[in-house]
């Protein structure tokens, strides 16, 4: 039961800072790709930002959540971000 409660309580968190990302409006353009997970209060961000500027911001935001106890930002800035993938993708034969 110990261990279910702790699994649940890392996605709440994980999904509290997905919550706050979103909400955000210096971050929420980012967050298709940013990835968090949480594990007994420390949470990890990865993925890609266009600028240091968003990682910080998104590391602020994350870091507002209460539960939060220590944040370990990992993502890359690659300037650019990716195209999004198309909704169809259409092949010839």
């Amino acid at each position: 039961m110990m261990d279910e409660e702790f699994r649940f309580s890392d996605w709440a968190l994980s999904r509290k800072v997905i919550t706050a990302l979103k909400r955000s409006s210096h971050s929420s353009a980012y967050t298709e790709h940013v990835m968090v997970r949480a594990k007994d209060g420390l949470v990890f961000l990865m993925g890609w930002v266009p600028s240091k500027a968003a990682k910080d911001a998104c590391e602020r935001v994350a870091l507002t959540v209460p539960q939060v106890r220590r944040m370990y930002n990992e993502l890359k800035v690659i300037g650019r971000m990716p195209d999004p993938l198309p909704s169809r993708i259409k092949t010839t034969a």
